[in-house]
């Protein structure tokens, strides 16, 4: 998730594979700090705990900040990214990045390019 909005977001994530939920969690992300000129800030952010195991979907992201409704993002059996498809999709919650009153979801299948971090899906950040 990345919070682009000055102001601290609850945002709320759930994963349904096969009409099941399998991952449903609710994170607080600091709001981006205000900048000078010139100056670079990192995205304030969290990452969701990978509860599920590695296995093809097709899969529905769910996802909203506050308590706007729900956007949903699915993701078919052949991981269907925003940039066609792949073995491996790495999915951001994005807020107030393009004027948005609620999380956008951009996936990709750049699995091997996802930075490292704490958390997530193993099989996606073998560094973690």
């Amino acid at each position: 998730m990345s919070n682009y909005s000055h102001e601290p977001q609850r945002f709320q994530i759930q994963i349904e594979r096969a009409g099941e939920t399998i991952h449903d969690s609710t994170h607080r992300v600091e709001g981006y700090p205000e900048t000078r000129q010139g100056e670079v800030a990192t995205i304030p952010g969290d990452v969701v705990d990978c509860t599920w195991e590695d296995a093809r979907g097709p899969f529905t992201l769910r996802g909203r900040v506050g308590d706007a409704e729900w956007v949903e993002r699915p993701i078919d059996g052949d991981r269907s990214s925003d940039e066609g498809t792949a073995d491996c999709v790495v999915a951001d919650a994005e807020y107030g990045r393009i004027h948005s009153e609620n999380v956008v979801f951009s996936v990709s299948p750049r699995c091997g390019e996802v930075p490292t971090y704490e958390g997530g899906c193993s099989f996606a950040n073998p560094d973690s």
